[in-house]
């Protein structure tokens, strides 16, 4: 829809560029927010979040090589890896950030487990973020509606927002310039979708933090089996042939996000069964969040000695 969000200088800046940014940085000041409350060190995690982009970016861009692009021989994908960084895949980026993270965890004395807990929340507004620049450079789109006519809703200078007659009564047309597979036809709004999604998830792992904790390690389980049945979902609705591929799976053609989803839900499940007896360990003792004020000591009954 705005695959270039401005021109500066002569360079056209990408809008999924900057979604980039946002999302890591939405990441990044979640967990930092929250970290205060389940360790003391918190001027070590400058060099977590150098890790966590560093395994994310290799991840996500591995996993769009071998499975998008369906590349396999070691010599070409390593060409293809510094060759290029454009197609990227948000589960390789969740697992590369992960293994980048808790690399540095164990090896910072860290404690893994809270603070994966404590990022589940941000990672998944950071994929809103994501997704809202798939959304806005035409990417990982869905399949055509099968309708003759729509209506405008919102139009920008690469696509618009339509209005159609079949549920759920929204697509998006992406016209020339975009990077999807479909041109100037209705297709179904997965990015929308996505984001959605995301922002709801993001919020229930906000609250299960704060009220339902049982274990460590607990959020970011549900956050890897809530989004890996969300993109099983909208697998079905997926679209866009340059970034996905079929793979035979015990004699089931799979996409490349559904063959993921299903890692993802083992991960998630194999860390349950491995932390639930665990429990919560204990946390520091919270004070005042960073930017308020300390508590006032009444100091009016004490006099000077002499």
């Amino acid at each position: 829809m705005l695959p270039t969000l401005f021109e500066f200088g002569g360079f056209a800046v990408p809008a999924y560029a900057i979604c980039t940014i946002v999302a890591y940085s939405l990441g990044f000041w979640w967990l930092h927010r929250g970290a205060r409350r389940v360790m003391t060190d918190v001027d070590s995690l400058p060099g977590l979040y150098i890790a966590v982009m560093v395994g994310g970016m290799l991840g996500a861009r591995l996993m769009h090589i071998v499975g998008g692009e369906g590349i396999w021989a070691p010599v070409e994908v390593w060409t293809a890896l510094v060759s290029s960084m454009v197609g990227l895949a948000f589960l390789g980026g969740v697992l590369g950030g992960t293994v980048g993270a808790v690399a540095y965890m164990i090896g910072a004395r860290m404690p893994v487990f809270k603070l994966l807990d404590v990022a589940a929340p941000g990672l998944m507004l950071g994929l809103a973020a994501g997704r809202t620049g798939c959304l806005l450079a035409g990417c990982c789109h869905g399949r055509v509606v099968p309708v003759e006519s729509w209506d405008p809703l919102v139009s920008l200078s690469g696509g618009s927002i339509v209005t159609v007659e079949l549920p759920p009564y929204l697509a998006v047309v992406f016209h020339s310039g975009a990077h999807g597979s479909v041109l100037e036809a209705p297709v179904y709004p997965t990015q929308l979708a996505e984001v959605t999604a995301a922002v709801a998830l993001a919020g229930l792992l906000a609250w299960m933090w704060e009220q339902f904790r049982r274990f460590d390690g607990q959020i970011f389980a549900s956050m890897l089996l809530g989004y890996g049945g969300v993109r099983w979902g909208i697998e079905a609705l997926r679209g866009d042939e340059v970034r996905g591929a079929a793979h035979d799976v015990a004699g089931l053609l799979l996409s490349t996000g559904r063959v993921s989803s299903l890692f993802v839900g083992l991960a998630a499940v194999l860390l349950v069964i491995a932390r639930h007896r665990t429990g919560v360990a204990p946390e520091p003792v919270e004070g005042p969040e960073l930017g308020e004020d300390a508590p006032e000591v009444d100091l009016s009954g004490l006099e000077d000695e002499p």
